[in-house]
């Protein structure tokens, strides 16, 4: 490995031309450091094509042996489902040495399976891009995750951390369990809340009456169900006890959020208040925990944006601000 980083080129490999793997590739490929030839590889004959075409790959190969028998770094983007057949072809042909790294959304299983199939001349990691743009924050910037397997070595992880700082990506550690425990609760949590919210709705006997009552925006909290099949079902790798702590938890809130004792109701409400003030800080890159005031009432539509959609939110807010300067003018004539 250490012969590779010194040649003028070496090869790098994506398999999986999604978004993801687009994503990747476009970073290596605009990377002013770049001494590696980037080779894309994907099963889907219209992803091949389109990335043939693209001007984010050295070239795109039809072959998965050709694409990676010679690779010194492969990144998986393919979805969790697909990995441990791949892995095992993989076995038959990658190179002594070559670092795999797997951005599945859960690692513990396919690390485990790795761990198994490949001796220790494979270095396998698991990765995966934490975007950080949304947080307005002077200090805020894009991360790469990174565990390694048990057969990884030190100098594999010198390398990929050499690698990603050359594409502006921070490394950032994590303990696999510690990852996928905090990736469940992040993406896999909310995607069955969704899903069972959709179910909720659609299986109600009102849902035809319903169904006439929201907004564009309502969609909103049944949209993860719609749109992150991938989640779904890699939530079926994982083991039992972690959804179900996470959904232990949730049940206890949401019981907490129904009490209905005399008292609790305004507990409830000022620890919603709290905690949105906190989140919405964090949105504006402002530490949660400070005594910085903020307007909350304007950054959420709330209930009127969840029934009547966001235009016609806009316009009620309008039509208020509206009447309220008119009534203003008035007030100094």
């Amino acid at each position: 490995m250490t012969m590779m980083m010194n040649e003028n080129k070496y090869k790098i490999t994506i398999i999986g031309l999604g978004e993801f793997g687009k994503i990747i590739a476009n970073l290596l490929y605009s990377s002013p450091s770049k001494n590696y030839q980037l080779i894309g590889y994907d099963a889907d004959s219209n992803t091949h094509s389109e990335m043939k075409k693209s001007k984010i790959l050295d070239k795109a190969e039809w072959n998965l042996k050709t694409a990676t028998f010679d690779a010194d770094i492969i990144f998986i983007c393919i979805p969790k489902r697909e990995i441990f057949e791949l892995l095992k072809n993989l076995k038959n042909f990658v190179k002594k040495d070559c670092v795999i790294i797997d951005t599945s959304i859960f690692k513990k299983e396919i690390s485990e399976f790795a761990d198994t199939l490949f001796n220790e001349s494979i270095s396998f990691i698991g990765g995966s891009i934490i975007f950080d743009q949304q947080i307005n924050s002077k200090d805020s910037q894009n991360h790469f995750v990174l565990i390694p397997s048990s057969n990884t070595s030190n100098e594999s992880m010198d390398i990929i951390v050499n690698l990603l700082k050359t594409i502006n990506l921070s490394p950032l550690f994590f303990n696999i369990d510690e990852y996928d425990n905090f990736m469940f609760a992040l993406y896999g949590l909310p995607n069955l809340i969704s899903t069972a919210y959709r179910n909720l709705m659609m299986q109600s006997p009102s849902w035809r009456e319903i169904k006439k009552l929201y907004g564009s925006n309502f969609m909103k909290l049944s949209e993860l169900s719609l749109k992150e099949p991938e989640i779904e079902n890699d939530l079926v790798f994982l083991k039992e006890q972690l959804p179900s702590e996470w959904i232990k938890r949730f049940n206890k809130n949401f019981a907490y959020l129904t009490e209905s004792s005399d008292n609790s109701h305004q507990d409830v409400i000022n620890d919603s208040e709290i905690y949105r003030e906190k989140f919405f800080k964090f949105k504006q890159g402002i530490n949660p925990n400070s005594d910085v005031s903020i307007n909350t009432n304007d950054l959420s539509g709330g209930m009127l944006e969840l029934l009547l959609g966001s235009k016609l939110t806009r316009y009620f807010k309008n039509s208020d601000r509206i009447e309220m300067n008119n009534t203003s003018k008035k007030d100094k004539k």
